[in-house]
């Protein structure tokens, strides 16, 4: 009887193991073949082509003031005890930051920027100013990090903004910020 239950048993391991492939009884052996494969794309590349700039402004002694520089319009709103110096169109006149994009034909990417930056006067010894609500143009996207597409020839580009806020007086000079913006295929 005992005897039976053993064959029963073996029947029913040589079953399975016919059912699975790629395994073996013990002191047996399988094999199998597998693949690998890997797409290589053209590198992605960013390059500041305009600075983001809040142009030439004068600021009241006794009142505070802010520019904001809208990356969809190109538009400036000036606020507070703040005043432009550059007449619209000028070289000196606020405007967005350009950025050029160059990779892969038709594939999306993402846009990283932070949402603020400190800028520090050239000369070191003046307070910094706060740069805030750095935002990038919403076209392709919206929210945290914005997400766009290379075109048919592999391009793209975008403007980035935000707002400079200028303390009653303000030292004059020039004040500069590094602004990290990354770009990272999707």
């Amino acid at each position: 009887m005992r005897a039976g239950r053993d064959l029963a048993g073996l029947a029913l391991v040589a079953a399975a193991s016919a059912a699975c492939p790629g395994q073996a009884l013990a002191g047996d052996s399988a094999t199998a073949a597998g693949r690998v494969g890997a797409s290589v794309i053209e590198p992605l590349t960013l390059t500041a082509i305009e600075p983001l700039r809040f142009g030439v402004m004068a600021v009241s002694e006794t009142e505070s003031g802010a520019i904001t520089v809208d990356p969809d319009t190109g538009s400036s709103i000036i606020s507070g005890g703040l005043g432009s110096l550059c007449p619209s169109g000028a070289s000196c006149f606020a405007r967005p930051a350009l950025f050029g994009v160059a990779g892969e034909a038709g594939r999306h990417y993402r846009i990283e920027a932070p949402a603020s930056a400190i800028a520090q006067h050239e000369g070191g010894s003046a307070p910094a100013l706060a740069v805030s609500a750095i935002r990038v143009s919403a076209s392709g996207g919206s929210g945290g990090a914005v997400r766009r597409m290379l075109d048919d020839g592999g391009n793209d580009s975008f403007r980035l903004g935000g707002t400079l806020v200028i303390p009653a007086g303000s030292a004059p000079g020039m004040y500069r910020a590094e602004l990290s913006v990354v770009v990272s295929y999707d």
